[in-house]
């Protein structure tokens, strides 16, 4: 393996730890948005809880399944964006002629921040179109299921633009978290080698002076035998 290929190793075993700690958070959420949406159909607004509820487990089901067979692979981080924005479009359904229905709205650009923590840039942009998918086909087909006052162009351009906006930030910081995880796992391999090649040097010079030391003593010692067997040498 080469050094580029071992520093590509240790940069993906880097992001896999932190894509495992998130994962773990990421994943008992979409069971408590679960919770909350058949929570909120049955005591705040009195809907009918059972289809709501239903799909919102299929998809926490279905990321929580990913996740054991796959652990935090691609399709496991496409598929929590589906679940996550999914489960949100959920709760603001069940909000439907709730005073508070426009402001669930919040919980869609919440959860795509929230999404930024795979640091990858496709869960992104998957949340990001299925919330567009959602507010445009709804705002059309269901209005009163997106919005509190039915269809309104000018609300969906509003928050189209917030998306967009708040999407291309964040595709920006993934991609700058990657770099700079990359640079920093650059610099401490050069740091480690400089250091590897240090200790080296320091040894081998230890070594040179230690072989000089025995030569001085090998001829000192020469020096001596000689003296010793020259005639009038010491007696």
């Amino acid at each position: 393996m080469t050094v580029s290929e071992q520093t590509a190793a240790r940069n993906d075993g880097a992001l896999e730890t932190l894509r495992s700690r998130f994962a773990r958070l990421l994943v008992p959420l979409l069971w408590i948005n679960t919770g909350l949406i058949a929570g909120v159909t049955v005591f705040v607004t009195g809907q009918s809880a059972l289809l709501l509820t239903l799909a919102a487990t299929a998809l926490a089901a279905g990321t929580s399944y990913s996740w054991w067979r796959y652990g935090t692979a691609q399709i496991t981080r496409d598929l929590s964006a589906v679940a996550i924005m999914a489960q949100v479009a959920f709760l603001v359904m069940a909000f439907s002629g709730h005073r508070y229905q426009i402001d669930m709205h919040m919980y869609f650009f919440a959860s795509l921040a929230i999404l930024a923590a795979w640091c990858d840039w496709r869960p992104i942009l998957i949340g990001a179109a299925i919330t567009a998918v959602h507010h445009i086909s709804f705002n059309f087909l269901l209005p009163f299921a997106v919005f509190p006052d039915g269809m309104s162009i000018v609300r969906l351009v509003i928050h189209a633009v917030i998306l967009i906006a708040q999407a291309a930030a964040l595709v920006f910081l993934t991609h700058a978290l990657e770099a700079a995880l990359r640079t920093s796992r650059i610099a401490i391999d050069e740091a480690n080698e400089a250091q590897a090649k240090a200790s080296a040097l320091l040894a081998l010079i230890l070594g040179l002076d230690v072989q000089l030391a025995q030569q001085r003593a090998c001829l000192c010692l020469r020096l001596v035998r000689r003296i010793d067997g020259a005639p009038g040498g010491a007696q």
